[in-house]
């Protein structure tokens, strides 16, 4: 089962939350942070996600981008002085 929940209702550690994003073919791309143990893990709970709130469960699957959000900091773009 896949639970979506606020912030005030369970305490998440970041060092567990991964950005994805991905689609089932022909449809849009889908953004959302998992939280999981390994970018393996946040890859398929996102996936049966995206297809539950699809409701398409043969079609072809494709994940785009999957990152530790902890990891994202080495990839922050700044204004130039």
């Amino acid at each position: 089962m896949i639970k979506q929940c606020a912030s005030s209702e369970v305490k998440i550690s970041s060092s567990d939350l991964y950005l994805v994003s991905g689609r089932v073919c022909d449809c849009e791309n889908e953004f959302q942070l998992v939280s999981a143990n390994s970018a393996e893990e946040a890859e398929d709970i996102f996936e049966k996600y995206v297809r539950m709130q699809v409701n398409i469960e043969g079609s072809d699957f494709y994940i785009e981008h999957c990152q530790k959000i902890s990891d994202m900091h080495r990839n922050v773009l700044t204004k130039s002085q």
